[in-house]
């Protein structure tokens, strides 16, 4: 994997105005379509790389490579409740109720 923070070698030295232009083009066409897009002017200090810091440095003699972190802790969310099963046979009687009411009453009118 390329590391995309770090500027490519080939940019450090380039400093200085530039025309950029968008090239459009297909495989059959030898001919691009070019669009001008306009100037773009860096200066020198722009890509130089960002010092070091001591973390991204190999370490010294005798000294660790890492530092202890603190430990972490996880405390797990605790169950959901659930109704008991007495609740539960309950309501599923009373949501059904009306449509076994209705069942009742449409069966005899289907049979005559």
């Amino acid at each position: 994997m390329k590391n995309t923070a770090k500027a490519p070698s080939a940019l450090l030295e380039s400093h200085g105005s530039f025309a950029l232009t968008l090239l459009l083009s297909s495989l059959d066409s030898t001919a691009p379509l070019s669009y001008p897009l306009g100037h773009l002017s860096l200066p020198t200090s722009i890509l130089r790389p960002i010092p070091r810091k001591r973390h991204s440095l190999p370490p010294r003699e005798g000294e660790p490579a890492f530092q202890p972190q603190q430990e972490i802790f996880h405390t797990f969310k605790p169950e959901d409740k659930t109704v008991g099963y007495t609740k539960s046979l309950i309501g599923t009687v009373i949501v059904l109720a009306p449509w076994l009411v209705l069942l009742a009453l449409v069966c005899p009118l289907s049979f005559k």
